[in-house]
Order: C-alpha cells, then structure tokens, then sequence
C-alpha cells in the first residue's frame, strides 16, 4: 500500500534535508508474478519478483515519475512524469542494455527535440512516447478490438490543465482526440474493464466524468458535491480559482464575508478511482475527507453511474488495493485531524457481506488484525507538517491559485 513505503521509510529528522526516498507508486504485473515500484528521491523504476522480493531491475528516471500502467500484455512499463512525458521501458530490461540515446518521434517539435537529446541521455532501452505541456497527472491504457479482428491499442492521459488525451500506441504522435470539459485539474482517469470504450475522470470539480474516449463525448456528469457535503458539513465548490476561491463568494462582497466563506468551503481534490469488476462497483476517495464514495454501474447500453454507498472512515484514504478473489478492498489511511497527529488505523478492511452491503469488517477479521498488527508500528518521525503538505496530500496543490489562496 501506499502510506506503508511512504511513510514507514522516512526517518526522524527528515524534511527538507532528509531522506524522502519513500515509495509513491506500486503496480504488480503479470498476474502478480512481478512488483514495480517508484520511489520519490531518487526518481527511480524499480522490479522485483513478488516471491521473494528480489530486485531485478533498477532505472532512474530524468524526472519524478507520477504515475505507472502496462501495455503489451504487461510486458512494457509505461512511465509518466510532471514534467509532461510518458516513456515506455521493457518490464524486463535486457541483460546489458545498450547505452542509447532517447528516440523522438516525427511530430516533436524542434525545442522537445533538443531538449530531449541533451537533458535524457538515459542508459537503457526507453522510448519518448508524448508530452504534454501542463503537468501530467495520470495514464491509462487500452486495448480494443476493430470489427476486422485487429488489435488497437492507445494511451490516455491526463494533466493539470483539464485535459484527458487519447493518444495511438506506439505511434503515439497520432492524437485521437481530446475529452473535453473538466474545470478544474483532472487527477485520475480509469477505464472501466465492462466498459472499455469509456473513460472515468476526476479532479478538482464537484463531479466525475464518464467519456466515450474515442470521439470525447461527455457521456454523464456525475455530481458529487451533494454527498460531499453531506459528509463534510461545510460547502463543496470545485472549478478553477476564479469559481472556487474565495469559498465562491462574488466579487463585491467584503473581505470579512470572503474570509467567513473560505473557512466554510470544502474544494475537493479526487486521489483514487478503482473498479470492483465482478460487481462493477466504481471506488473514489477525496482527499481528506474520511470516507469512500461507491457508484454501480446499470446495464447495458446506457451503463450510467449512480452513487450507492458512501462508507465512512476513521481516517483519511490514501490508496486502495481490490481483492477480486474475496470481493473485498484494503485502504490506507492517514489521521484526519487538521494536525495529522493522533491514533489512527492504518489499514481497513472492507468486505462485499452476504446480505449484498459494503460493511467495514476490519474489527472482526483476523487476517485484517493480522495485517494492521504488522504495521502498526509505522508512524512518521519528522515535522507533521513536511508529512501533510509535502508527502501525503499533494493533490489539491495543483488547483491553481492554491497558493495564492494561502497567501490570502
């Protein structure tokens, strides 16, 4: 899980002069025969065989990657970073990889393309895919088939400029569209595996986009600030700065309704989006706010999305993991408090009961004691607030105008 590297690696002392190298990413590949792994200092693309845990690969990245999918039939890694870029790397690197330089495509422009031969001088076998010029924030991958039988693959992508882009690969020069819409920063995209023409996006907004990727349709908005209230108790805006900060409050209001309407507003940061496939659930969780949002999925064709259960925590979801053998997810948390200190769970178990409902079953579970007893031990040694604001809520710094809201 997420916190588990995160925070479990960094010692006493740490902040800006400490070690951070904590891990930020972990995807398995191959039916779980393999491990991947980011860490955050060193920017590096680590492998392991899940048995042992054995590290096979080791490949520093130019920038600090952000997000992690495969392709290829989990045989090639695909790599994003906030600078932009996406790259793909063999899951596998070979056993005494050439020293090449990085390739670029025919459509780069002239500037990426110097860049990119002066700045990535990388020791092992990697293709530049894309770039974007915001920052990036999330990938996808799909597979699908044409009527012809033909196998097409592409990549999405999404950034902090409110774009999700569908790109062709590996001629990923050849941009199939735009799905278009969002105001705020989209933070997640997940292409649902019963509904593989689609895409689920989230970010900053208060409602999560269902898209036919291929012609970028908005296909259903699906609003969330109601049940976010609901939890909260305060006032949910989303949007960009101009709708969000400032609480929404209009221009000609004083400066002592502005500040009574900030410290009401709650401006939601979307960190995970997760499928339960067997019973087409959608999983989302927001950033910290103490609770996960389910929708199920209606048959087909119209397959729209309806909120179905919200599931309350004792803290706040960091990342999540589906266990499709057992119908059940693990979640990571964190503290709720605005301090980040005080006793908290770092794991949950929640489980799919006879009865059809989603119940939060971590007291009664032995495996799940088991598991919290094992890292019940983890906590953070360092500043608190090198914990909060630097490692694990980091998704609502890229509202724009987030700090010039501080600042205010």
């Amino acid at each position: 899980m997420k916190d588990a590297g995160e925070v479990g690696e960094v010692g006493e002392g740490s902040g800006s002069n400490g070690n951070n190298n904590g891990v930020s990413k972990i995807i398995s590949a191959q039916a779980g025969k393999y491990i991947v792994t980011v860490t955050n200092e060193d920017k590096t693309v680590r492998v392991f065989e899940a048995g042992g845990l054995g590290e096979l690969s080791s490949r520093t990245m130019p920038k600090r990657p952000c997000a992690l999918a495969l392709t290829d039939c989990d045989n090639t890694l695909l790599v994003a970073d906030k600078f932009g870029d996406v790259y793909s790397l063999p899951l596998l690197p070979e056993a005494t990889p050439a020293a090449t330089p990085p390739t670029t495509t025919p459509k780069d422009s002239e500037a990426k393309r110097h860049r990119t031969e002066i700045a990535h001088d990388l020791l092992f076998t990697h293709k530049l895919l894309l770039g974007h010029v915001s920052m990036l924030t999330d990938l996808a991958s799909i597979t699908t088939t044409t009527p012809e039988g033909q196998k097409r693959k592409y990549v999405i992508t999404a950034d902090r400029d409110e774009h999700i882009r569908v790109s062709r690969y590996p001629q990923s020069w050849v941009i199939e569209g735009f799905c278009l819409g969002h105001g705020a920063f989209v933070s997640k995209v997940l292409v649902p595996e019963w509904a593989p023409l689609e895409v689920l996006s989230g970010g900053g907004d208060t409602w999560l986009g269902r898209w036919r990727w291929a012609d970028g349709k908005c296909l259903q908005k699906v609003e969330v600030g109601g049940v976010l209230e609901e939890i909260v108790g305060k006032r949910v805006v989303g949007g960009r700065e101009s709708s969000g900060a400032g609480g929404g409050a209009a221009e000609g209001e004083g400066a002592e309704g502005e500040s009574k309407d900030k410290e009401e507003v709650v401006k939601p940061a979307v960190v995970g989006i997760w499928q339960v496939p067997q019973r087409k659930i959608i999983i989302v969780a927001f950033e910290r706010i103490p609770a996960l949002l389910l929708f199920t999925s209606s048959p087909p064709p119209d397959q729209s999305l309806t909120h179905h259960t919200t599931i309350p925590l004792p803290g706040n979801p960091l990342d999540l993991t589906v266990d499709p053998s057992t119908n059940s997810f693990w979640i990571s948390l964190a503290s709720a408090s605005s301090s980040g200190e005080g006793e908290c769970p770092l794991l949950q178990h929640i489980t799919l009961t006879p009865n059809g409902q989603w119940e939060n079953t971590t007291g009664g579970d032995k495996p799940a004691q088991a598991a919290i007893g094992q890292v019940s031990g983890v906590r953070y040694a360092g500043d608190a607030k090198v914990l909060n604001d630097g490692l694990l809520y980091t998704t609502g710094l890229l509202r724009k105008g987030f700090g010039k809201d501080r600042e205010e």
